[in-house]
């Protein structure tokens, strides 16, 4: 299978190195609109033909299927462009900003008759699903409160050079994960998005939000990009304990008790996403050869874009915000959650 790259960053790199080792894939070309990202794959990768433009490299190689891994704000620009070329896609997520945007791509890939693949992160991270079994034997009670903390120092020039970076690279990721351990959906929220005045980041490295969710269980989430040190701790409190994940491991205390107890040895991290690259790539294959099907469901992809512009516009209007469930998305969006 014959692969073009769209877009560099962190996940571009990943994607390139990935395919290189992989016995079935042939890397051919790389597109992007940054001449200094294209100079940069020159030097690595010259065996690569490289352009600014996807028709124009078109005409020079015959590719089956584009990874989409640059900034989120142009995914959706690529990801037409990619399928009204005659490619299989697949996409980082948030594969959209809007979900305007999101409709667009999901229309073209059912016109075209295309795939459109979005490389979430895996629903079945370890450590995840412990933290499920524990809150539905009611290891802590009835849910209360939650807390996610989420310092990270990180210097990033693609990341500085993007508004929202935080929320687009690693909250909203966040937000649709514990969603998923919590087994309940957000209801509305408020959110504030700033920058550090020392950093060279664009608006948003730092995201704060409030959340009201499902089950009468509120969720308070801080994230920033620009910290001094690392700190990650997820905090889930019922009315008869509390569950934490601290220092790579759960920690359990019983309502009453001074001191936690560790409840697993395996580490367990909250930082990055988890992905299931072979296993992607293995859909990605399927999918040009015709044997995937002929729809793919893509729900969890659209409500990642739900929750992303639910955030930026609570942010910018500083008010409460009701984030809509996904029929209702889909009907203002006027798209569909299938793709061809």
């Amino acid at each position: 299978m014959n692969i073009i790259h769209i877009g560099l960053g962190i996940q571009g790199k990943h994607w390139m190195s990935f395919v290189r080792r992989h016995p079935h894939l042939t890397p051919l070309g790389y597109v992007d609109p940054d001449s200094s990202a294209l100079q940069w794959v020159k030097t690595n990768f010259p065996e690569l033909s490289c352009s600014q433009d996807l028709e124009a490299l078109s005409h020079k190689i015959s590719a089956d299927a584009a990874i989409i891994a640059g900034t989120p704000w142009l995914r959706a620009t690529h990801a037409i462009k990619a399928l009204e070329a005659g490619l299989t896609v697949l996409v980082e997520a948030p594969f959209a900003t809007s979900l305007t945007d999101a409709a667009r791509v999901l229309d073209v890939s059912r016109r075209t008759g295309k795939l459109l693949l979005v490389a979430a992160p895996s629903d079945t991270i370890p450590g995840d699903s412990m933290l499920r079994r524990l809150l539905d034997s009611k290891r802590v009670g009835t849910i209360t409160h939650v807390s996610w903390i989420d310092r990270r120092s990180v210097s990033s020039e693609e990341d500085a050079s993007v508004p929202y970076s935080h929320l687009v690279s690693v909250g909203v990721h966040h937000f649709e994960r514990l969603r998923r351990i919590l087994r309940a959906d957000p209801v509305s929220l408020i959110a504030r998005c700033n920058r550090s005045a020392w950093s060279p980041y664009q608006h948003g490295s730092t995201t704060e939000a409030f959340v009201k969710m499902e089950n009468n269980i509120h969720f308070q989430y801080f994230g920033s990009l620009t910290s001094r040190q690392n700190e990650h701790i997820l905090w889930i409190e019922g009315d008869k304990g509390v569950l934490k994940v601290e220092n790579s491991r759960i920690w359990w205390r019983k309502l009453g008790w001074r001191f936690f107890v560790p409840l697993s040895l395996r580490r367990f991290s909250l930082q990055e996403p988890v992905q299931d690259s072979e296993s992607l790539l293995s859909q990605l294959d399927a999918g040009v050869r015709g044997d995937l099907g002929s729809r793919t469901n893509n729900e969890g992809s659209l409500r990642l874009v739900t929750t992303l512009e639910t955030v930026m516009q609570s942010d910018k209007n500083g008010e409460v915000v009701e984030i809509p469930q996904l029929p209702s998305a889909l009907k203002v969006a006027g798209g569909s959650l299938a793709t061809a």
